[in-house]
């Protein structure tokens, strides 16, 4: 019988929003999440060519939004003051870096 690991990645949706759960541990490298995501994008879009909807368009709409959505988080990132590091965007309290 073969053995179920714990799920690095989980998502639901309630009446707040979506909430992901996932173990920043599971890969070494970040890029790595990259492979999963494009895996998840493949899945999705296969379940809606099920339904009858052309899988290329179901695509193309999912990658769409997401740079839509990546691009709003860029924009958030440079209005505000800050650097980026491996933890991600730190933004600059107000006073911080003055003389």
């Amino acid at each position: 019988m073969r053995r179920r690991s714990p799920p690095f990645l989980a998502l639901s949706r309630d009446t707040d929003g979506i909430l992901c759960v996932f173990d920043p541990a599971a890969f070494e490298e970040p890029a790595c999440w990259g492979v999963v995501l494009a895996e998840v994008v493949e899945h999705i879009a296969s379940g809606y060519e099920k339904k009858g909807v052309s899988r290329l368009f179901a695509r193309s709409r999912i990658l769409f939004m997401l740079s839509e959505e990546l691009a709003k988080t860029a924009r958030l990132a440079h209005a505000v003051e800050g650097e980026w590091t491996p933890e991600g965007f730190i933004p600059l309290l107000s006073g911080e870096g003055e003389a």
